[in-house]
């Protein structure tokens, strides 16, 4: 399809998980998408940038409820196109979906993925990915990984949107011995799996003694227990400001988690002039793969070193800033625009 949708045309935004880097990532497309009108169905925590939206309807009650409040927002909108944001959400709205208009599905990381799941229950989330597929206009993918996953299961067209940072450009004063902190981001939950990061903590302290372990996020009040008792210092959710000026402070950030799309908070970390490790997974092939690591302690053994050689750590930010060249902001209009225009014909049919 060719041509340009009309300035007019609205854009209806649907998620059940409206808080760390979903909601974050969906305030940044708006934010580059500003040629066209967007309006925001959404359960979660966070609360939406002011102005950034012209309407936003916030969706209470158990799952079951919530799911129906969004089909009938959405069967009841004047939206020319809607774009559903993870799986549950995804799931239930082209479960019965409005055949009137198109449908973008974007799962910020799909569940069958995760290499913990029972294999009956990987496959049958699959097929039901699969299945889905003939409600589905398009799917929105956020790495190579996550294109290779949407691809396997039949999904056509796929669009790849690269995540952006969501904090400003920044830096740590690389010249002075590197703050002796590891950080992880993101929400506590077996996904981003803090066990895991709880034994690069303790292999980092079996290498030097002044360590200090940040987790940046909420979620599971067990797993927070858990990481609290080990030592670990979890500081809530913070706002931009706040998580900017913490990255900013130094340290090497660890991302611990078992599965994913393409995480925001590595990206938050390499933008804040940050060295990164980052646990080898199959969903980040493709991506800063030589700052990655198999094991918790070759994770800690490269901290240690990057924390005790300032030489090294200041090689390690300078290696890693051109990847961000391919999550600017102006690559990310470019693909938003190439995604929502596909369906300006469908608008004038």
């Amino acid at each position: 399809m060719s041509g340009r949708l009309s300035a007019n045309s609205t854009v209806m935004h649907i998620t059940d998980c409206y808080h760390g880097g979903v909601g974050r990532a969906i305030n940044d497309m708006v934010a580059n998408a500003p040629h066209l009108n967007h309006v925001f169905a959404f359960h979660g925590d966070d609360t939406p940038p002011s102005g950034l939206f012209s309407r936003e309807i916030k969706v209470t009650g158990n799952v079951l409820s919530r799911m129906r409040r969004f089909s009938r927002l959405l069967r009841d909108s004047d939206a020319s196109i809607a774009h559903v944001h993870s799986s549950w959400a995804g799931g239930f709205i082209r479960a019965g979906r409005n055949p009137r208009l198109p449908l973008i599905y974007q799962p910020h990381c799909y569940k069958f993925v995760d290499p913990a799941l029972p294999r009956a229950q990987a496959v049958a989330i699959r097929l039901i990915e699969r299945l889905l597929l003939s409600n589905t206009s398009a799917t929105v993918v956020l790495s190579p990984a996550e294109r290779m996953a949407a691809e396997e299961i039949g999904a056509k067209p796929t669009f790849y949107v690269p995540n952006v940072p969501s904090v400003p450009r920044g830096t740590v004063d690389a010249e002075a011995a590197p703050r002796r902190r590891v950080i992880m981001v993101g929400r506590v939950s077996h996904q981003k799996d803090p066990e895991f990061f709880e034994q690069v903590v303790r292999q980092c302290e079996s290498e030097i003694n002044d360590v200090e372990a940040v987790w940046v996020g909420d979620g599971d009040p067990e797993m927070v227990s858990f990481l609290r008792h080990a030592g670990v210092r979890v500081t809530g959710w913070m706002g931009t400001t706040e998580l900017a000026d913490l990255l900013s402070e130094g340290g090497v950030y660890i991302h611990s988690a078992r599965y994913e799309g393409l995480p925001l908070s590595v990206l938050d970390a390499v933008q804040r002039g940050l060295p990164v490790a980052l646990r080898r997974i199959p969903s980040l092939r493709g991506v800063l793969e030589e700052r990655q690591f198999d094991t918790p302690k070759q994770l800690a053994a490269e901290a240690v070193r990057l924390l005790n050689d300032v030489s090294a750590y200041r090689l390690s930010i300078q290696r890693t800033l051109p990847w961000l060249e391919e999550h600017s902001n102006a690559q990310q209009q470019q693909s938003l625009r190439r995604l929502y225009d596909s369906f300006a014909a469908f608008q004038e049919d």
